[in-house]
């Protein structure tokens, strides 16, 4: 059985901006608690960060905005592992309403930390083990095109 790490939520109004639509800070900050969340249940809680004296860096994000986000919307976000090695996690997010609609798209590289010296280290085997289970789990979705994208604006020519 395929399962996607997925977590509810709901526009509060609190994230309302003065557009009238969910502010996009709250996007991000969405975005970074689920992916929290996933690892606190894959084996790296804050109290096991703190155990090891290890913790993750967010190390490159990009977000795309698709459609509008409104007060008291409920919203999906699913995460998806796209790609891992022994220190780093590539990260796909989505957020969707109606749970198809895609209204928001997060991607993240995180890189694993060694609190004691501040540097680049190996993930514990335990969660490492975890991320690998997760990958052959999770539900195989056609990789969209915000995936990879880079920020540009077209050239038009003259």
């Amino acid at each position: 059985m395929n399962k996607t790490f997925t977590v509810t939520r709901t526009v509060t109004e609190d994230a309302i901006d003065n557009n009238n639509h969910m502010h996009d800070a709250y996007y991000n900050i969405i975005f970074s608690e689920v992916i929290n969340k996933f690892n606190e249940v894959h084996g790296l809680s804050w109290s096991e960060r703190d155990r090891l004296q290890y913790t993750v860096f967010t190390v490159e994000t990009h977000t795309t905005f698709l459609h509008e986000l409104t007060l008291g919307q409920e919203f999906n976000i699913e995460l998806f592992l796209y790609n891992y090695d022994d220190k780093r996690t590539h990260f796909f997010l989505r957020m969707l309403i109606d749970n198809q609609e895609v209204v928001a798209t997060n991607e993240v590289m995180m890189l694993g930390i060694d609190r004691t010296q501040r540097r680049a280290a190996p993930f514990p085997k335990h969660y490492l083990n975890a991320i690998q289970d997760y990958a052959h789990k999770q539900e195989k979705i056609e990789w969209p095109p915000q995936l990879g994208h880079s920020i540009g604006i077209p050239y038009k020519g003259e």
